[in-house]
């Protein structure tokens, strides 16, 4: 059941991230690239997804992991599981661990982010040649 509750909670977390550090990058920052302003959108991008969807899904994936090691589980599957929790423990029952979740995702995104725009600057194609540049089109279409 753990491994359901990754996979359920994997294409939110990703979009929420990316969805924040282009939110961080436009309505914070205004477009202006730096290494200051990339390690603050994703800091950004990092809590964010922490808040929404990182702590749900840990506290939630952990509860429903140790339940299976118990001699008669309390739950039959992922949505019961959470169900269960939150009729049971209610909404701190899933947002148990929220400020270490922040502290750990916010680090994690803004060194990511960096690192990522860092090694994405020194991979770049250069821009003669990029398929649309008329210098690739002519070496690429030049017949002999």
């Amino acid at each position: 059941m753990g491994l359901s509750t990754l996979l359920f909670f994997s294409i939110p977390k990703t979009g929420v991230r990316f969805s924040a550090k282009k939110f961080a990058d436009h309505k914070f920052f205004g477009g202006r690239k730096s290494k200051v302003n990339t390690i603050l959108a994703g800091l950004f991008a990092g809590v964010t997804e922490a808040i929404t969807v990182v702590t749900p899904q840990e506290t939630l994936k952990t509860k429903l992991m140790h339940d299976k090691f118990r001699a008669e589980s309390k739950y039959r599957n992922l949505v019961h599981g959470v169900t269960s929790i939150l009729k049971k423990e209610g909404f701190n029952g899933v947002y148990k661990g929220c400020f270490p979740t922040i502290c750990r995702q916010g680090s994690n995104q803004a060194i990511r982010f960096l690192v990522y725009e860092e090694v994405y600057g020194v991979l770049e194609v250069p821009p003669f040649l990029s398929p649309t540049s008329f210098h690739f089109r002519t070496v690429l279409y030049q017949r002999h």
